[in-house]
């Protein structure tokens, strides 16, 4: 039986090749690069769109078509796509976050490694209040309080909780004040006044911003309806004032100590006029009863009032429970705290401020 020339020459490759156990053969194919490109495309998970847009970014040369990265897609369309950081985007893994890439190109540019970058992301990126400018503080702060919920991480840190007590300190600016953040971290000018306080029951040494003046009458009469007198022992509290209470306290207890319980000189929110110390006139112990604080816990809210040092939040208030301090926010903010049951930095934080 007579074989055809193409079966002969495959018989005979077979033959020539079997002792050794490997079976292959090549062609000439002038097409051989056009072909192997053909193949990358086929592969990939881009697009034709993509790869086009890959192509117009010169930057075919600087990835693996053939791992296709979500991210690297994502960036390529964005208007904050930067070639500098291809090799981030391809790494990085993918969130869907509007900012992703301006995060990405914030944290390479700092110089971030890759699997920092998706350690912040993995852990911290979902939260409303995630800030791209605290973010390596996020992760370094994690590893020294691995007791913390990531939130909780987030939370702190933009509250500046992972620096010592009036470090890099702020000023705070507002329009009214009402929702302002005075702590350790944040102050206002010494030289600040509320232009528009009033006298609480027509006693010109106690003074509140009138909104909050108004409230404090309401919630008065509110306590007294139900057996309860409070009198305000102090309200409104300029810087001046309120050094001279710090002076003598350090003067009594020092400076360690007085920080726990009284705030520096513009660092106090007194002197926005927002706040009121109360007193149990009937009560000799303390300033107030557990049983008057019980009911200021369940009731204060209702008139826009929060308690502002709560128990149990000392590292986070930055000082120690005082169950008399009472800040106006308003009757639907403070019932949102009171509900959530958080301290006004952690409220401020979350809803208030403003971040990147």
């Amino acid at each position: 039986m007579k074989l055809k020339k193409k079966n002969l020459l495959i018989i005979t490759i077979i033959l020539g090749l079997s002792s050794t156990g490997v079976f292959y053969f090549t062609t000439k194919d002038n097409n051989t690069a056009d072909n192997n490109k053909k193949i990358t495309e086929k592969k990939s998970s881009y697009t034709k769109e993509s790869i086009k847009q890959i192509e117009k970014l010169n930057i075919k040369d600087k990835i693996d078509l053939n791992k296709y990265s979500k991210t690297l897609d994502k960036a390529i369309f964005s208007e904050d796509f930067d070639r500098d950081y291809v090799t981030y985007y391809e790494g990085a893994k993918y969130y869907d976050n509007k900012n992703l890439i301006k995060y990405i190109n914030k944290l390479a540019k700092d110089g971030t490694a890759i699997n920092e970058i998706n350690e912040i992301f993995d852990k911290f990126i979902e939260f409303s209040n995630f800030d791209i400018n605290n973010a390596k503080r996020y992760l370094s702060y994690s590893f020294k309080n691995s007791s913390y919920k990531n939130q909780d991480i987030v939370t702190r840190v933009n509250l500046s909780l992972d620096k010592p007590y009036y470090t890099d300190t702020k000023k705070v600016e507002d329009d009214s004040y009402i929702y302002a953040l005075v702590n350790k971290y944040n102050y206002v000018s010494t030289s600040y006044v509320p232009s528009n306080l009033k006298p609480l029951f027509n006693i010109s040494s106690l003074k509140m911003v009138d909104v909050a003046a108004d409230a404090y009458k309401e919630f008065v009469e509110g306590a007294k309806k139900d057996g309860i007198t409070f009198i305000g022992t102090t309200a409104y509290r300029s810087a001046a004032w309120q050094k001279q209470l710090y002076d003598s306290y350090v003067n009594k207890d020092g400076v360690e100590k007085a920080d726990t319980y009284s705030a520096r000189p513009g660092y106090s929110e007194h002197q926005l006029g927002y706040s009121v110390d109360l007193n149990d006139p009937n009560y000799k112990e303390k300033r107030i009863s557990p049983s008057d604080y019980e009911w200021i816990k369940n009731n204060a809210y209702k008139y826009g009032f929060i308690i502002r040092f709560p128990g149990g939040k000392e590292d986070i208030t930055g000082y120690q429970e005082e169950n008399w301090h009472l800040r106006y926010v308003g009757k639907d903010v403070a019932k949102e705290i009171h509900d959530l049951n958080i301290t006004f930095d952690e409220y401020y934080d979350l809803y208030i401020a403003k971040h990147n």
